[in-house]
């Protein structure tokens, strides 16, 4: 890497290191559930024998208000929140559109939700917060499991599909991860956190996750990758 990329990454590392407090909002379709089996780690389908699927129209926050998560970061003193734009159910906080890249019609997200009739997007609304309370955003995406696409440690499983799943290949679920990856790293403007856990399922044997998983971005995100430089080290 050149000199001046050294201390371009340096530099924002120390920026990083400088916020010290962050706020985590782990919200997703778990939330909408209350003592629910088979939710190890808030997440439907991990670590248990899960014999159904929620619908979208599960998801419906009727009280939802995402500025009052932003305003209780900024109280106690946060310099950046993260948002839990898909955990390892596989509902997508947004209402993704990953067809035209993929082939593929993705109906597990707040697209399919009668959720003001379908046409919300708590990621837009949680960017939108922390820029008027002046608090830096962030995005989580789990890279690790997604169980509507019936897949675990980024290999799509090879078991009978439940009621609600969906049929893909290794080869398609590669492809979605990466448009939707493109989806939440280049709609929504700056960010300054990237946040994935476990398995990277677009990485080879030989190659760094980062740089794989990096690849679809848009490269004016220059704050996301030295934050995920940062935690993939």
């Amino acid at each position: 890497m050149p000199t001046s990329d050294l201390r371009h990454t340096a530099s924002r590392r120390l920026a990083w290191t400088k916020r010290e407090v962050g706020a985590f909002f782990s919200f997703n379709m778990i939330t909408m559930l209350a003592n629910v089996s088979n939710t190890q780690y808030f997440c439907i389908g991990v670590g248990g024998d899960a014999k159904w699927l929620p619908s979208p129209d599960t998801f419906n926050p009727d009280m939802l208000d995402v500025e009052q998560w932003v305003r209780t970061a900024v109280a106690m003193g946060a310099k950046y929140a993260v948002l839990t734009a898909q955990h390892c159910g596989g509902f997508s906080m947004w209402p993704t559109d990953v067809y035209d890249e993929t082939g593929f019609n993705y109906t597990y997200s707040t697209r399919y939700s009668s959720f003001r009739g379908g046409n919300y997007d708590v990621v837009k609304d949680f960017v939108s917060a922390c820029a008027k309370y002046g608090i830096q955003p962030g995005i989580y995406y789990s890279l690790n499991q997604n169980f509507y696409l019936n897949s675990a440690h980024g290999a799509v499983l090879n078991t009978s599909l439940i009621p609600g799943q969906a049929k893909v290949t290794q080869d398609l679920y590669n492809k979605i991860v990466l448009a939707q990856m493109r989806e939440l790293w280049t709609n929504y403007g700056e960010l300054s956190e990237i946040w994935f856990d476990g398995a990277c399922s677009c990485a080879v044997a030989s190659a760094k996750p980062s740089e794989i998983c990096l690849s679809p971005l848009n490269p004016t995100q220059s704050t996301s990758k030295a934050a995920l430089q940062t935690s993939t080290m």
